[in-house]
């Protein structure tokens, strides 16, 4: 799509990038992928590409641009793209699902998030500046803030030091800022995991990743690092017991929906490694939008 001609091209590229991004998917028709291209300049263009969540997730966009690198090159070439080889297709991985939740060793994951959550906790209770809606709009806004190159350093310094990841460290210090401002002990928060626990999953687009509740208790002798010992194993649990769905483990508790809340948490913790696929494409310099 050419859009050089308008007052302001890259607004209305982004414009049109919107309006392809808000048409919903129809789950029954391939494919769940949309991309346009639109020229900007003569030496300027904007790719969109949208997908639905259903057919991908945060590690997917990496391997796409990965992928989207070997094919722009290829063609450059005049070639075919030479995609690698998968060993697997995402119907195995959906075969192979189905199988695990009706297998015995299933039952283990199942007891492990009962046990976890056998007594409920109480919702968190943030000091907000307006009551809470009776539904989630999921209308809201972003703050961003970049630690310095000391505190980010300081950081890892200190998970190594407690033999924890710098993931078990955030949590930590989450859920201490989370005890404080709600005036709660026992807190869960929910987190992101990536679900491609076998080597072949690893350069698959799909939907793998899975939500696991958090739990952590803060007590009054608590130092730092005690809570950080506490919080690696949580983890580590979480980590153990990872397949088995947080929609399964939701209708288990059979928790009595609240359409103002998400189920079990209402904060999330996640750590983004920052994997940009190495999008660097021969004579083209490119700005992630």
């Amino acid at each position: 799509h050419d859009v050089s001609r308008h007052r302001d091209p890259q607004a209305a590229a982004d414009d049109a990038l919107r309006a392809m991004a808000s048409v919903p998917f129809d789950l029954g028709a391939a494919p769940l992928l949309r991309a346009a291209l639109y020229r900007v300049a003569n030496d300027t263009w904007t790719l969109g590409v949208v997908m639905h969540h259903i057919a991908t997730d945060g590690w997917s966009i990496p391997v796409l641009m990965r992928e989207l690198v070997i094919a722009y090159r290829d063609a450059l070439d005049g070639r075919a793209p030479d995609l690698p080889a998968r060993r697997v297709q995402y119907k195995d991985y959906a075969a192979w699902q189905r199988a695990e939740l009706d297998a015995a060793d299933h039952d283990a994951h199942r007891e492990y998030w009962r046990a976890r959550f056998r007594d409920l906790p109480a919702p968190l209770e943030l000091p907000t500046d307006r009551p809470r809606g009776p539904v989630q709009t999921f209308d809201g806004d972003q703050y961003c803030l970049a630690l310095d190159p000391a505190l980010s350093a300081g950081v890892r310094a200190l998970a190594a030091s407690q033999g924890a990841t710098v993931f078990m460290t955030l949590l930590a210090a989450a859920t201490t800022l989370l005890s404080r401002t709600a005036g709660q002990r026992d807190l869960t928060v929910g987190s992101p995991i990536a679900g491609r626990t076998h080597p072949d999953l690893h350069d698959q687009i799909g939907y793998f990743v899975n939500t696991v509740p958090l739990r952590l208790t803060v007590h009054d002798d608590d130092t730092f690092a005690s809570l950080m010992a506490r919080a690696r194993d949580v983890v580590t649990g979480a980590d153990a017991h990872q397949t088995y769905p947080f929609d399964r483990l939701v209708d288990d508790l059979a928790i009595v929906r609240d359409l103002a809340r998400s189920p079990l948490f209402d904060v999330m913790v996640a750590m983004d490694q920052g994997d940009d696929g190495a999008l660097a494409l021969p004579g083209v310099e490119i700005t992630p939008r």
